[in-house]
């Protein structure tokens, strides 16, 4: 509670005692023909007022922070709390006329009487404060937590969309993939008897567009094995663009390739080492390495830094796949990337329980 508010409540109980002294006093007066002495307003009040907060406050939370004896616990602490307003009351009384005799000890003595009532008076009012600001409290709580929970669906929701437009601006062609798909194999089929390479290519070309196409519309999560057949198309057309070099090395382990995972990861890791990495130097090859144990799935991709190269919007991709993470896996994904010797790693470690 900020300290403006706690100040605000605080003058509100000074001004709803005011008021309560202001009726208690006034009623009793005309009801008996006549005003008390204000010194024994004086010295009650405040423990009338005592006993409201440490029954509201302490008496009652005590008893029912949890089930077990709790009204046992009430009873004996209620007991206590009572004796100890009367018996404070006939000090009180003491003090105030000078007057003290061995009735005043007894329990049903008419003034003991008298503070049992009062006893009960402002204990009940306590129980309803208690209980009033006890269904506020889990009123304002269960808003606050709906509260959140909008924030977190809405935060979600934005997040779907950015990767929902990620994976749109993954692949262009997808404005019209059948005019794209039909163009492809009609240039396939004009030069796969001259130029048998260059169509293969092509061929390779046109599937992996459309297993990105087609993973927009189609499972939330496909084998691993799927999504490699496609890294192993890109990497055979890398090497045909650069002449027959195919500096890049595939490490897979058997048990691994069977996971379900999101689509599309694999292949913009790929793209990002082909993009971003330096695979002209033979003894430094790029490696794509995917590995299980009994609870975690890894994947690593790791390449040699292409230090000439314009490194505008190079963190487009990392930016895709841990948005995605996130949103298909959440604190079960962890996304991390570094540099070491020239050496780029970007390493994705998954719970197995969450695939």
């Amino acid at each position: 509670m900020l300290m403006w508010q706690k100040i605000r409540r605080f003058e509100y109980h000074i001004l709803w005692w005011g008021l309560f002294i202001l009726y208690e006093v006034v009623v009793v007066a005309l009801a008996s023909g006549g005003f008390g002495k204000p010194f024994d307003y004086f010295i009650h009040y405040p423990v009338n007022i005592a006993l409201f907060y440490v029954h509201a406050s302490l008496i009652l939370p005590v008893s029912l922070r949890d089930n077990k004896q709790a009204y046992l616990k009430l009873s004996v602490l209620l007991l206590i709390e009572i004796t100890i307003y009367i018996y404070i009351n006939v000090a009180l009384n003491y003090w105030s006329t000078g007057m003290f005799t061995q009735e005043n000890l007894n329990p049903i003595h008419g003034y003991n009487m008298t503070s049992l009532y009062r006893s009960f008076y402002f204990i009940g009012f306590a129980t309803g404060y208690y209980y009033i600001n006890k269904y506020i409290s889990e009123k304002n709580s269960r808003m606050e937590s709906e509260k959140r929970e909008l924030i977190s669906d809405i935060e979600k929701g934005k997040m779907r969309e950015e990767v929902k437009d990620a994976q749109n601006a993954y692949l262009k062609a997808q404005i019209n993939p059948h005019f794209l798909f039909n163009a492809l194999n009609y240039i396939f089929i004009k030069i796969r008897n001259d130029q048998p390479n260059t169509a293969q290519s092509i061929l390779e070309l046109s599937e992996i567009i459309r297993f990105a196409v087609d993973s927009e519309n189609g499972p939330e999560k496909i084998s691993l094995s799927e999504e490699l057949q496609q890294v192993e198309k890109l990497i055979h057309l890398y090497s045909l663009i650069q002449t027959g070099q195919n500096n890049i090395a595939l490490e897979i382990q058997p048990d691994a390739s069977d996971l379900k995972f999101i689509p599309l990861i694999l292949l913009t890791l790929a793209e990002n080492v082909f993009k971003h990495g330096n695979l002209a130097v033979e003894n430094c090859p790029a490696k794509i390495k995917i590995s299980r144990d009994k609870e975690k799935l890894y994947i690593q991709t790791s390449n040699l830094i292409n230090t000439g190269i314009n490194k505008s919007g190079n963190n487009y991709g990392a930016k895709n796949i841990k948005q995605r993470l996130t949103i298909a896996y959440g604190e079960r994904a962890k996304f991390e990337h570094r540099v070491m010797d020239d050496i780029f790693v970007v390493k994705l470690t998954i719970d197995i329980r969450a695939l």
